[in-house]
């Protein structure tokens, strides 16, 4: 009875501890980030570099289109999808004020300066 008893409570101390430092606080930072983009077709990576600062790289089709007229020419339509590579070094500065207000903070969605 005495074993059966310490091997109960020896469990429930194991079980109780692992509970207590398995707990994980989300830190107000900033992730790396790979999306695809529809409108204009392509992938765009975030790479993190500081607390609050990333570097955001997009290869993209970017799309134009237009309609026009001319007596000359008659109706003119175009569509295009051109190459388009982006490259920006992006700084989050309000991270802390959107916690504090329980907006959303996950996959970098916080204001920032390019």
């Amino acid at each position: 009875m005495k074993k059966k008893l310490s091997k109960i409570i020896l469990f429930l101390g194991i079980t109780v501890s692992t509970n207590c430092f398995c707990q994980d606080k989300e830190s107000t930072d900033i992730t790396d980030v790979t999306k695809a983009t529809f409108y204009s077709p392509g992938i765009s990576y975030e790479k993190r570099i500081g607390k609050f600062q990333s570097l955001y790289a997009q290869v993209c089709m970017a799309t134009s289109f237009g309609i026009g007229y001319s007596e000359a020419l008659g109706n003119t339509s175009y569509m295009r999808f051109d190459p388009a590579a982006i490259l920006q070094y992006r700084y989050y500065y309000n991270a802390a004020a959107r916690e504090a207000k329980g907006k959303r903070i996950e996959m970098n969605s916080l204001n920032y300066v390019s």
